[in-house]
């Protein structure tokens, strides 16, 4: 179950039976005619429960708080009958390795190396490293090999596309998805 909260003097309490959402209270909830929004998960099976109901979960998070943060998010989850408790690593000592390891992935990526460019020799930072095939590898061994920039094209234009998805409401941005789309379609051809 996870906490409503107070209205009016009642706490309400939510509970899930399959797919459907009760509310448990004293009370029944205020109608209000609300654009109900339909979530799924990008990525579908990696995380432990439905889409729909973390989405509820975030906006009634949102609504509490009346901003949505991860801090708000991770308190909110602590009690073990909260909605989204079951996504987070409570166990201390694992999720502050995993938080290490996060930390060592933000500074490997953050880490530049000045380049020479051309007769100019005008001088730019590039990442130093660059993470493909379940490791880093040094940007110069990337440019080096065929297969590997390959690779990193692929991952560039993976990347795009999620720029892409997640910008796609912007229509300010119109110009620049018809340029990834392009770019999509001269690496289908090749």
């Amino acid at each position: 179950m996870a906490s409503l909260g107070v209205a009016g003097g009642a706490r309400y309490e939510l509970f899930w039976r399959g797919k459907e959402r009760f509310v448990k209270a004293g009370m029944e909830l205020p109608r209000k005619k609300v654009k109900m929004t339909n979530y799924k998960w990008k990525t579908p099976g990696f995380y432990k429960i439905p889409a729909q109901a973390a989405g509820e979960e975030l906006e009634r998070i949102k609504t509490a708080n009346g901003e949505l943060t991860a801090n708000g998010i991770v308190d909110a989850s602590r009690p073990e009958t909260a909605i989204l408790h079951s996504l987070f690593n409570w166990n201390d000592t694992e999720a502050a390795e995993k938080w290490r390891e996060q930390q060592a992935r933000n500074m490997t990526d953050n880490l530049v190396t000045v380049c020479v460019i051309g007769s100019t020799r005008e001088q730019v930072p590039v990442r130093a490293f660059v993470h493909l095939q379940n490791d880093y590898k040094p940007i110069s061994a990337v440019t080096s090999s065929e297969e590997l920039t390959d690779q990193m094209l692929r991952n560039a234009m993976r990347e795009l596309k999620a720029f892409e998805f997640k910008y796609k409401t912007l229509t300010q941005l119109t110009k620049v998805m018809e340029v990834i789309d392009e770019l999509e379609i001269e690496g289908a051809k090749k």
